[in-house]
Formats: C-alpha cells, structure tokens, sequence
C-alpha cells in the first residue's frame, strides 16, 4: 500500500474519530512501519501514527484526559500522540517520533507545519543517537543474539544503525532504509542488507538466516556500531553545552505548547 493508493476515507475516519470520541483536533498523521522504512510487503497492515491537540477546557478542570490514543481497525493500527505528549518526546530526541514528524503525511494542521519548523531547528541530537542506538541494540541483543536471528529482526537492527549515522551526518531525519543505503553521500551501500531488504519484501520476513551468512550479519552489525559510536563521539558537544541546549529546547517547547492551548481557547470562545 502507497501514500497513493490510500483511500481517502481512512484519514477522515481517524479525523472523526479525534474529534468526536476525544474532543480533539487531529495535528498530522502519516503512515510508519515498514512502509516508511522501506520494506513492506504486499500484504502488510499500515500503521497510522500522529498526533492531536486536546480540547483545553479538558486539561485545565479536574478531568484526567488521555494523552494517548491507541486503536486498531482491521489490519490497521493507529497509534496518536496528544501534542504535550509528542513535544515530550520529541524533546527527549525519540527517533521514532522524530521520522513521523518528518515523514511525508497523509494530513497536516498549522500547527503541525509549526512544529515541524520548531523542532527542525532544536533538535536533541544526543537523544537521537541514544534512541536509534538502543533501538538498534535492542533488537539486536534481545534476539538476533539469543538465537532469532530472522530477515525482520536483522533488518531493523541496521535501521536502527544507519538512520542513526545519517541524523549524526546531517542532522536531518531519514527513516526509508533502502534511501540510506542508496545514498551517494552517505557510502551505506552494503550488499548483505539489500539482500534483507529484497527478503522481506518477498514475505519472507520471518525466516531465519542460513547459518553460513551469520558471520557476515553479526560482524556487519558490530562493525557498524563501532562507526555510529565514533561518528557521536566526533561530533557531539561538550557536558556544558549540552546541557544549555537541552534547557534552551525545553523552554521553546514550553512556549510553544501554551501558546497552542491559548489559541484553542480563544477560537472556541469567538466562536461561541
């Protein structure tokens, strides 16, 4: 399934749904998984990721809100982000987050063109390292370690990895694997990953690798590691430094989140 090819109707149901079962304004939806990375399969279900705006009359009462909408449809799963919910993790740097924001989308918002600006130019490039690294770790300890060494977990390990040095690179966000590797300034052209790719676009995702081409995999992976490591440890700043961007974001973010819950609060008013 391309952004193409999706029904209308899709987008207008999540819209609905934001607005009437959660008194929300949707912000920005697009699609993640394995269709943003670059290596979906005919047959696979899309995830809706995004985030809204809550009604702040809902926030400022006694009431307890959800800051989190999480559903499934079908084969589709939709998860959103309430806007203070997304600013958090943006500021923590969440690379997850960090590629829906950035991604081509399926519905966006004022808001979401002004956020995208906002964090384009605060972006906490140590936790975005943190969380690709991790991500990249996680996979790659919990399971290609401990034996499921699969088409699916390889390859999300050496997202994890990639996606990490080009952010490092050129503080910009690219989640689409197959780009990574295509890249001509980026050097990632790596024949064994492709091959993963070509794989799980087959509907082979969860087969295991041969034997005989895990040495290959498992130095791939440490060897790209160890230049993702010295990649941060080249560019990262000083403890000071860090520590004055990471205040400095935070109050931006800060701002920017009152004033979009005072502007919803006036709206509603003159429209009243």
């Amino acid at each position: 399934m391309t952004l193409e090819k999706l029904p209308v109707s899709e987008v207008n149901q999540i819209k609905r749904m934001v607005n009437n079962e959660y008194s929300g304004k949707l912000l920005y939806v697009t699609i993640s998984g394995s269709h943003l990375y670059g290596f979906e399969s005919e047959d696979g279900d899309i995830d809706f990721r995004g985030c809204w705006l809550l009604d702040t009359n809902k926030i400022i009462g006694l009431e307890n809100p959800k800051l989190f909408i999480k559903k499934e449809e079908g084969k589709n799963d939709i998860v959103l982000y309430e806007l203070k919910m997304e600013l958090n993790l943006l500021n923590e740097g969440n690379c997850n987050v960090m590629e829906h924001l950035f991604a081509t989308q399926l519905y966006t918002s004022d808001e979401y063109f002004e956020l995208k600006k906002l964090v384009s130019y605060n972006m906490n490039m140590n936790g975005i390292y943190n969380s690709y690294r991790g991500l990249a770790w996680s996979n790659y300890n919990d399971f290609c370690l401990k034996g499921v060494h699969t088409v699916k977990k390889f390859l999300y390990v050496f997202r994890g990895i990639l996606a990490g040095m080009y952010a490092i690179q050129t503080r910009t966000i690219e989640p689409n694997l197959e780009k990574l590797l295509r890249d001509k300034k980026s050097h990632y052209y790596y024949d064994p990953i492709m091959e993963l790719i070509r794989l799980k676009k087959a509907g082979n995702e969860n087969d295991f690798l041969p034997d005989k081409r895990l040495p290959i995999y498992h130095k791939l992976v440490i060897d790209l590691l160890s230049v993702l490591d010295h990649q941060w440890e080249n560019s990262k700043p000083s403890a000071k430094t860090q520590l004055e961007m990471d205040r400095t974001r935070y109050e931006v973010f800060n701002r920017f989140l009152k004033k979009i819950r005072k502007q919803y609060i006036k709206k509603n008013e003159n429209q009243v």
